[in-house]
Parts: structure tokens; sequence; C-alpha cells
């Protein structure tokens, strides 16, 4: 988990506000970025579209999900931003946190694609 905090650590405090969506069962998702990340646009038909490749991933750590998630976006003709930002809040339930890729290895395949599921869930 160190690692994935990169350089966000400033205060100790800061592992709970960074750290704590991957402790919780279920995220806590915070209604401004479900309403800017996730029902932004296409935003839900992208997220659905790449579950299939993070369920691929193997294995399922931070460099493979950060190349898949790179080509999805490739292949689509879109920007990364377009992507991370709405499975940042689909895993986590917020904006900001640890690094992604890291995040999602941390809770792992499972657990990311069943998150994700229950974020659709609200748009």
């Amino acid at each position: 988990m160190v690692k994935a905090s990169g350089d966000r650590i400033k205060l100790f405090s800061d592992v709970l506000q960074y750290g704590g969506p991957i402790f919780v069962k279920d995220p806590v998702y915070h209604a401004k970025a479900i309403e800017k990340r996730l029902k932004k646009a296409g935003a839900a038909d992208l997220l659905r579209e790449f579950i299939p490749v993070l369920s691929a991933c193997e294995p399922f750590d931070a460099a493979s999900t950060e190349k898949a998630l790179h080509d999805f976006c490739t292949a689509k003709g879109i920007k990364s931003g377009e992507m991370v930002h709405p499975v940042r809040v689909a895993a986590t339930g917020t904006e900001v946190g640890f690094g992604l890729f890291e995040t999602l290895a941390i809770l792992g395949k499972a657990e990311t694609l069943r998150r994700i599921d229950l974020a659709l869930r609200m748009v």
C-alpha cells in the first residue's frame, strides 16, 4: 500500500483519506463524483465495454491493468483520462486516491469488477 500511495501521503491522516476506500466492503460513492465521472455522456458505456478487458487481465497487477487501459483507450481513440477517472470512481467511490492501477491490484480482479458493477447500477 505504501507503493500505491506514491507521493500522495503528506500527513499520516492522508492514509485514511486516500486509502479508506480500499478497506471498506462497499465504497461510499460520492454523488458529485458519480455525476461528474460516471454520468458524463458515454462514460458508463465505456466502462461497461472495459469490463471484459479487465476480466481478461492476467496477471491482475498494476502494470497489466495500466497497459489494458491504455490499449483500450488507443483502440477507442480516446484519452486515458476519459477512462482513468470513471474507473477510479467506480472502484473507490471518489475522485482522489492512491495510484489507480496500484489500487486495482490491491483490490484484486474480483473485487474491482464487483465494485464497477455496483457503481454502474447507480447510473
